[in-house]
């Protein structure tokens, strides 16, 4: 995660559809959680550098990636 005055910008990689183009996702938010949707429909899949920009108030702890859960630590905490 890098943070910046415009929210955090996090980078994954990620198994997605072959021919996916960036367009078809949603990212919802449930308590501290951000839900990120990205649905896999064929069989045939690539890996994908991933890169969400994302600037939500409140603050969220964990971001859900398919069947993920990652925790977010701030990098200043350490």
């Amino acid at each position: 995660m890098n943070s910046n005055i415009n929210g955090e910008r996090y980078e994954f990689n990620l198994c997605l559809d072959d021919n996916f183009d960036g367009k078809n996702y949603t990212i919802d938010r449930s308590g501290d959680s951000l839900i990120v949707n990205i649905p896999v429909t064929t069989n045939k899949t690539a890996l994908y550098k991933l890169t969400l920009d994302i600037d939500a108030k409140p603050a969220y702890h964990h971001i859900k990636l398919g069947d993920q859960t990652l925790v977010i630590v701030p990098t200043d905490k350490f």
